[in-house]
């Protein structure tokens, strides 16, 4: 079972970066801005199989798809990916 541990902090000026900050949402967002897995591995700077590798933990982690595939077509996120 995962168990969600949230913190905040106060500052003194507004900050760029998402409220919510975990690699995985940085995995999917690069997925369905570009429509492949490799596309995004390249955009966060990471390999091809780091990315590939992280999906599947994710996946088994939450027990659902994160991404759909269909031959011949670009990466999409599954309803449960695009949720998170």
């Amino acid at each position: 079972m995962l168990h969600i541990k949230l913190g905040y902090s106060f500052t003194q000026t507004p900050s760029k970066k998402p409220q919510l900050d975990n690699p995985l949402f940085d995995i999917l967002s690069a997925i369905h801005s570009t429509g492949s897995v490799a596309q995004a591995a390249e955009h966060l700077g990471l390999s091809c199989r780091n990315v590939w590798g992280a999906l599947k933990k994710w996946e088994g982690m939450l027990g659902s798809d994160l991404i759909l595939w269909e031959r011949g077509k670009r990466a999409r996120l599954s309803g449960f990916g695009g949720f998170c």
